[in-house]
């Protein structure tokens, strides 16, 4: 029997402490198959394609290692849905389309800053 995972993704202004998403999502991965690893992200783009290893990525979990600056995350290139600040993380469910993650740092202090893992739907 296939194990089942609820994921809960809540964002927050900090600011305000107004609620912009809440979501939940219901996984069952099919197998054990993933892709990632930790890389060095600076001030020029950068990609991550997991298709030779996975065919239907379900979800996408990033974090910022680094300590001085943020990285922008997209799924096209230099279009950047996301920005996390050092030592922040997110969990992502990706449209089945999405084979690469595109990302870009403010600048060059960090190194191997960004650590990432694509799940098998």
């Amino acid at each position: 029997m296939a194990e089942t995972y609820d994921v809960s993704i809540r964002f927050k202004d900090n600011n305000s402490g107004a609620r912009k998403l809440n979501a939940k999502y219901t996984v069952t991965p099919t197998d054990d198959q993933y892709a990632g690893g930790r890389e060095t992200v600076q001030d020029s783009e950068v990609s991550f394609d997991h298709s030779a290893k996975i065919t239907d990525a379900g979800l996408l979990w990033m974090i910022n290692k680094g300590t001085t600056d943020a990285i922008q995350v997209g799924f096209a290139a230099s279009n950047y849905d996301f920005k996390l600040e050092p030592g922040h993380a997110a969990l992502i469910p990706l449209d089945t389309q999405a084979a690469t993650i595109y990302c870009l740092a403010a600048g060059t202090a960090d190194t191997d800053n960004f650590e990432y893992e694509f799940r098998q739907r």
